[in-house]
């Protein structure tokens, strides 16, 4: 499970969900349309974070005895790495502080 919870942590750092508002999110969104680097760039993590979703999911299936537990359990792991990013964030900005 601590995997899981990691792997979560990893894919919402690399989206950098935990450091920004939605308006800075939705303002990149359409930045990065002008700029076709930017859009590619986006489109890669947005990937990366999904992959490593997945890879967290069949780490969590691999426990579970039927598929009501896994949707259970990883609603509980993602909530549970969303803190840890959460978490490791706040961590951050105040030591560069």
């Amino acid at each position: 499970m601590a995997l899981a919870i990691g792997v979560n942590a990893i894919a919402f750092r690399l989206w950098n969900i935990s450091l920004r508002s939605p308006l800075e999110v939705t303002r990149d969104i359409l930045a990065s349309l002008r700029a076709p680097r930017r859009l590619v760039g986006g489109a890669i993590r947005f990937l990366g974070g999904l992959a490593l979703l997945a890879m967290s999911l069949t780490a969590v299936a691999a426990y579970c005895s039927s598929v009501r537990d896994v949707g259970i359990l990883e609603t509980w792991m993602l909530l549970s790495g969303l803190a840890v990013t959460v978490l490791l964030a706040e961590r951050q900005t105040s030591a560069s502080r």
